[in-house]
């Protein structure tokens, strides 16, 4: 069967936020052409919350900002919260301010667990991010959507807004030291799904690879990069399989929820949680086939296979970086779950292809690559999955397990 990976893509060309129409409705087209293609299929239904912002607003000295909510955010009342502004660049900056109380200026979204967690523990009244192009006016377009991590919650939460860092500049160049957030979000219960197609091996049924990709996107953009190009990789080793029959079982996996907390994965590891030994290896896909770039995988392994890809990617003349580490996509639930697992990815250059963003559109893919990023792929497994003995050994490294434990919150990095 052939299979027309930008045809597809273009099927799916729309945001498909967790929980929302869009994302079952992408599960549904996804489960019928796993169908048609011959895998046989489960669709696995979760509950996730799904976070409508009502209203967000920063005033500062009469003056009110553009601005929108941290989705999962706490919120505030009608009223808001006001207090003291106090701009921090970091946690080493914020280790020499007194923070306690205030409202804190913050250019980076992207704070780690750590700085987070002493924000918290200093009982700070609100959090204000910043994003978008200095250089630009300030627009909804430039603030993209944003959710913090769920494991942040262990310590509490706290109102967090984002404003355009050109309204940032502003406040901080002018030393406005007192400000009013309103952050009015409602949240409620919905469903995600899991698509799981499967092909029985030849010959070792009771053992299985996983190869995973996650379907959903964020709001507001189409994720084709980020993560289409991940689906449709999925159907084409699928469609190689089927005519190659694996000796190994493989469990094909379309995770919804990956943008909000890697929630599909973590919902299917529990749900295997009684036959998690029969689960041998997770290939991860996310983000490939991007024009400007270059092949990076990581692996949550022993360092031998590092080795091995990289001597395989030598032998095939691929060009391809691989190193063992983490990476933030579901192949990390895998791995702490002690299941070893990599992603493979395709990395854009710094000001090329833009995910997360209105920017992630078909036109930053090339197919040539994209079909050689598959092809890769499925030399790589079809070695892997039909060893005699599976040679990856089942054991997860110290060191990957150190990089868990600080990347989950369980541990300080030294």
């Amino acid at each position: 069967m052939s299979f027309n990976c930008f045809s597809f893509i273009n099927e799916l060309s729309y945001p498909r936020y967790s929980g929302t129409a869009n994302e079952n409705k992408a599960a549904s087209i996804i489960l019928k052409k796993a169908e048609e293609i011959g895998l046989k299929t489960t669709l696995m239904d979760f509950v996730v919350n799904h976070y409508n912002i009502e209203k967000t607003s920063l005033i500062i000295n009469g003056k009110e900002y553009l601005a929108t909510s941290i989705a999962n955010s706490k919120a505030t009342n009608n009223e808001g919260i006001e207090g003291e502004l106090i701009y921090i660049n970091n946690l080493s900056d914020a280790k020499t301010k007194n923070i306690d109380n205030k409202i804190c200026l913050i250019h980076e979204r992207n704070i780690d667990f750590n700085f987070y967690k002493y924000l918290i523990n200093h009982n700070i009244k609100g959090i204000i991010f910043c994003d978008g192009n200095i250089y630009n006016e300030p627009s909804l377009d430039e603030l993209e959507p944003f959710s913090f991590k769920e494991r942040f919650y262990q310590y509490g939460n706290v109102a967090a807004i984002c404003i355009h860092m050109k309204d940032m500049n502003d406040i901080i160049s002018k030393k406005y030291n007192y400000g009013k957030i309103i952050s009015i979000i409602n949240s409620e219960a919905r469903t995600s799904y899991n698509v799981i197609g499967e092909i029985e091996g030849s010959e070792i049924k009771d053992e299985y690879i996983v190869i995973s990709s996650h379907y959903d996107s964020v709001k507001n953009s189409l994720g084709i990069y980020d993560n289409l190009t991940g689906v449709v990789a999925l159907f084409s080793i699928a469609i190689y399989f089927l005519k190659n029959k694996p000796k190994r079982s493989i469990k094909f996996l379309w995770f919804g929820s990956e943008e909000v907390g890697l929630l599909g994965s973590k919902e299917y590891l529990k749900n295997i949680e009684a036959n998690k030994h029969q689960y041998l290896f997770n290939f991860n896909i996310d983000m490939i086939g991007v024009t400007i770039g270059y092949n990076i995988i990581r692996v949550s392994a022993e360092k031998k296979l590092v080795n091995y890809i990289d001597y395989y990617s030598k032998i095939v003349g691929y060009s391809i970086d691989v190193d063992s580490g983490i990476y933030r996509s579901d192949s990390e639930v895998f791995a702490d779950n002690g299941i070893p697992s990599l992603t493979y990815s395709r990395i854009p250059h710094t000001k090329g292809a833009k995910i997360h963003s209105k920017l992630d559109v078909i036109d930053i893919l090339d197919i040539d690559t994209l079909n050689s990023n598959i092809s890769f792929l499925i030399g790589l497994i079809d070695n892997i999955i039909n060893s005699v003995v599976f040679p990856v050994s089942d054991e997860i490294p110290i060191d990957i397990k150190e990089e868990l434990d600080i990347y989950n919150g369980r541990r300080v990095k030294r």
